[in-house]
């Protein structure tokens, strides 16, 4: 017996890593895009441009392909490429050229069907469009992309049709991919369920993945209108199908007009459930993504800058007596920081080390350099880098904003124009800041809990909640939309309601046990949130989608030698460094960098002021004197001279360029 099962699945992903362009240097053949020659690598490279290019790949699964241009296979058939005796173990680097209208109908050995069958390589934004596949009686995984996944996949796209009409008993259907124990991030699927599904089978299906075994599953969205009329034999999760081991992190679900009916549905949007009632709770949700393209470049560029703060190892070679890279409950640990002990995400200290400098204290080998020791020896727990709370909140949204200026927590609770901070909902209506007079809970007590509710189901990643009590201030960032559960009446149910946060200075979750004061991807009810009387805030640039020019002037100076040292450098964003490059008859001569702080400390390692708190957007060039005092100059000799600026968006400007 068959029943006709509609299966209609959107799903979108957000991306946490900045625009990639690769570079495109082919030879053109008449103005065509057929490389001159395809089937041999260029510098060790496949540059793939036709069916030609696509088809080599299955000739040398360990190569590296380069797709170079968009390619339309007008309605060809593929075999899917490799299969578990021979895998795909190389590179394929797509740099969002798009290959499309085609087909794959025939399944492998395995019984795989997908654009890659079984992939042990590195997939990278690899775009298909109008993909259909078609299975056949031997089908038993299925992805758009890739079958079985045990590899890693990143920023993909893929678009495109199934028919599951023949599929085998105990299939496994994914948007991306079928099986997955490899990475899977950062990815798109749009798929579309084509055919009546034999509800007597057995099935495993998945937006994004089938059935995911023991891999990971990082920052995806899923957008999704789901019908089933009945699910009876069948495993449905939007996101993932079934999760037998591994995780899925900092994904989640929007979706409307869901509809699941039968005995069995199993879900991992975001939690791991096997029950129906859990299950049935988050599909019931009305959502939508509000939130425009342009906001969200820049909330993924917020939140992965504070994920790569806290994610950072790193050791020291020798003891450092006074440092605080943890919190033990609400006190502060300064413990000594131990040789040999791996440690993970800045020290918790009240200062805003970016993630730059963090990166500049360790050598090759991750290890602290031996001034950092010294600093930290000489100078204690408070002339030692690191970050805290709401300055690590501020230092990601200062990657895309020129106008938040709070340095702490409680500050960032005078929301406004001075501040750059913004309340989220209505509880801002409400509030009166009175250090140790009134405290957040009080706010809440105010308006009520259901209007902090609703305040909470307007928070989007890269968003912040922030906490004022008696013992002091906390700030965290939300790593991921929240996702809104609500009852028949409309309230939200705050237990099955949550999102994803980062924060630093939280408690250690780590599970491998390594020493940090970070906690990420820690997943967070509404009831928590209420029960630590957090109230969220934002600044307007994730609101609009909109960063401000970069402005960057150079008033004064001169050019010859004293050009290194004179003038006034300004930008309207945060400054963090300059590097000073000098060339001796074309040969590097000097290079250093210096960061720019608004008070100068012991120069150390000829660094001027790498830890103390306040940003500048104005450095005065003669603060570098000290760095270049003990350069000899030749007079005989040529010297070609760069000051190149490093601004806290991640923008490297060339300030100065000149010869002497």
């Amino acid at each position: 017996m068959k029943k006709i099962i509609c299966l209609i699945l959107l799903c979108l992903s957000v991306t946490l890593l900045p625009k990639t362009v690769i570079a495109q240097t082919a030879d053109l053949i008449n103005g065509s895009n057929i490389y001159n020659d395809e089937l041999n690598p260029v510098d060790g490279v496949y540059k793939v441009s036709s069916l030609v290019g696509i088809e080599n790949i299955a000739n040398h699964l360990d190569g590296t392909f380069e797709i170079i241009n968009d390619i339309d296979l007008n309605g060809a058939t593929l075999k899917p490429i490799g299969d578990k005796a021979n895998p795909f173990t190389g590179s394929i680097i797509c740099g969002e050229h798009i290959i499309s209208n085609f087909e794959i109908k025939e399944s492998n050995v395995d019984g795989d069907l997908g654009f890659i069958a079984y992939n042990k390589g590195l997939i990278d934004k690899l775009f298909l469009e109008d993909v259909r596949l078609i299975a056949d009686e031997n089908t038993i995984n299925v992805g758009l992309l890739v079958s079985e996944n045990h590899g890693t996949i990143s920023r993909c796209n893929v678009a495109g049709t199934f028919n599951l009409e023949k599929v085998k008993d105990d299939c496994n259907i994914g948007g991306l991919v079928g099986i997955n124990e490899g990475t899977l991030k950062n990815s798109i699927a749009k798929l579309e369920y084509t055919s009546s599904i034999d509800e007597d089978k057995k099935m495993t299906i998945g937006g994004i993945v089938g059935t995911n075994k023991d891999g990971s599953v990082r920052d995806c969205e899923t957008y999704a209108d789901l019908v089933i009329d009945n699910a009876q034999n069948k495993n449905i999760g939007l996101l993932v199908g079934k999760l037998e081991k591994g995780d899925v992190k900092r994904c989640v679900f929007m979706g409307e007009n869901n509809k699941v009916e039968g005995t069995l549905f199993e879900t991992t949007i975001g939690v791991k459930s096997n029950s129906a009632t859990a299950a049935t709770l988050l599909v019931r949700q009305n959502g939508i993504d509000d939130v425009s393209k342009e906001s969200r470049e820049l909330r993924n560029i917020v939140v992965d800058y504070m994920y790569q703060m806290g994610s950072v190892l790193w050791t020291t070679p020798e003891q450092i007596q006074s440092s605080c890279v943890q919190k033990c409950s609400s006190q502060q640990c300064h413990t000594p920081l131990d040789p040999g002990t791996i440690y993970r995400g800045f020290p918790y200290k009240h200062s805003s080390s970016t993630l730059d400098r963090m990166l500049y204290c360790l050598d090759e080998n991750n290890e602290l350099k031996q001034w950092v020791v010294d600093l930290g020896n000489i100078g204690g727990y408070q002339t030692y880098f690191g970050s805290a709370c709401y300055s690590s909140v501020q230092l990601a949204w200062s990657r895309v904003s020129n106008t938040v200026n709070a340095t702490c927590a409680m500050e960032a609770l005078l929301y406004g124009k001075y501040t750059g901070t913004i309340g989220i909902g209505t509880w801002s209506d409400a509030w009166e800041y009175k250090l140790n007079d009134q405290y957040t809970q009080k706010c809440i007590d105010l308006i009520g809990i259901d209007a902090v509710l609703e305040d909470y189901a307007l928070v989007r990643a890269g968003d912040c909640f922030i906490k004022l009590n008696s013992g002091g201030a906390h700030a965290i960032m939300a790593a991921s939309d929240v996702v809104v559960v609500r009852d028949e009446n409309g309230k939200i149910d705050p237990d099955h309601s949550y999102l994803y946060t980062h924060e630093q200075g939280g408690p250690n979750n780590a599970p491998d046990g390594i020493v940090s004061s970070w906690c990420l991807d820690r997943y967070k009810t509404f009831t928590t949130l209420l029960g630590e009387a957090f109230l969220p805030l934002t600044i307007q640039e994730l609101i609009d989608g909109k960063m401000d020019e970069v402005e960057v002037k150079l008033e004064g100076g001169c050019d010859g030698r004293l050009g290194l040292t004179t003038g006034v450098v300004s930008s309207n964003y945060y400054i963090d460094a300059l590097t000073i490059n000098i060339e001796e008859n074309g040969k590097e001569f000097f290079n250093k960098k210096v960061y720019c702080r608004v008070d100068n400390i012991k120069d150390y390692d000829g660094s001027v002021a790498m830890f103390d708190r306040n940003f500048v957007k104005e450095y005065d060039l003669a603060l570098l004197t000290k760095s270049l005092q003990n350069i000899k100059f030749n007079s005989r000799k040529h010297y070609h001279a760069t000051l190149t600026l490093l601004l806290q968006t991640g923008e490297e400007i060339i300030v100065k360029d000149f010869e002497f």
